[in-house]
């Protein structure tokens, strides 16, 4: 993810899916110049604090998620490159 300097990260690949989710720690949502961002921490170690990076970054829109257990709410979605090796 080098546009949040994120050099390695582990993920799985859901070829049938139209996005990608990005586990987010602390997360914040705030204006700024009239515009909706958000602020959170990626942990690129699984289980681990350890590397934590912070990130800023402006809101694309939101999107319903329905979670395992049929709990539905709305979470930001972002836009951002990845590298893959």
């Amino acid at each position: 993810m080098p546009d949040f300097g994120v050099e390695a990260i582990k993920a799985k690949i859901d070829t049938g899916a139209r996005s990608s989710a990005l586990h987010a720690f602390r997360l914040n949502h705030y204006t700024l110049d009239g515009q909706p961002w958000v602020s959170f921490e990626i942990h690129p170690h699984q289980r681990s604090r350890a590397g934590a990076v912070k990130v800023r970054c402006p809101i694309d829109g939101w999107r319903k998620i329905r979670s395992s257990d049929g709990r539905q709410q709305e979470r930001p979605y972002i836009v951002t490159n990845i590298q893959m090796a």
